[in-house]
């Protein structure tokens, strides 16, 4: 994480300590990138070669939208309109989606956002409604769109922390925050709980928030 992004976590970690991270960071992903464009790892890739989307998006996650890598053609493989294009959408994870969100949402205010930013996020918090499976007072983040198995104790945490700097607007629309029945809520009664054994092999109903 960037020194704002732990900030933003109420987590006082001294500003070395990310500034090396991020150069940590920065080095792997660029031998990555060596290796895609010099055919290295498989068939030779001039432009959009990464997609490891999930990657990417814990990668945005912790250093925000507006990091620039030195590196031009780094830059342009990590751009956040590729982080938010239908490949990467319909590829992310659960946990990959809520890392998507943070980019933005986690390194500035959302009044402060991007004007593209808000359609983007619209998207990635729809489709993480279109997987809220509710069991009994509790809801999970399923694995997929269409299944039933929980994403796994981790991935709904990351989701839940998306969903705490998402905005009002967000959770109403999408996880009917001010009813009764609030999807958010029973998400965190779900992840302070541990996780219900019941919910990890399925059994939950679909939400209609």
């Amino acid at each position: 994480f960037g020194t704002d992004a732990w900030a933003a976590l109420e987590l006082r970690v001294p500003p070395e300590l990310p500034q090396a991270w991020r150069a940590a960071v920065e080095f792997e992903l660029q031998q990555q990138f060596t290796d895609l464009y010099s055919g290295q790892m498989g068939a030779r890739c001039e432009a959009d070669c990464y997609t490891a989307w999930d990657t990417m998006a814990e990668v945005r996650a912790s250093l925000g939208f507006e990091w620039a890598p030195t590196d031009p053609r780094l830059s342009a493989e990590f751009a956040m309109h590729r982080l938010f294009s239908e490949l990467a959408l319909q590829a992310l994870s659960p946990a990959g989606l809520a890392g998507a969100a943070l980019a933005y949402t986690l390194h500035a205010p959302l009044t402060e956002l991007p004007p593209e930013a808000a359609g983007r996020l619209d998207l990635v918090y729809g489709r993480l409604a279109n997987m809220v499976r509710i069991q009994g007072r509790t809801a999970y983040i399923a694995a997929s769109e269409g299944g039933q198995h929980s994403a796994g104790l981790g991935a709904n945490a990351a989701v839940l922390l998306a969903l705490a700097f998402a905005g009002p607007h967000a959770l109403e629309r999408h996880f009917a925050a001010t009813s009764g029945s609030s999807l958010a809520a029973r998400l965190a009664a779900y992840v302070a709980d541990g996780g219900g054994q019941s919910a990890r092999f399925g059994g939950g109903r679909w939400a209609s928030a």
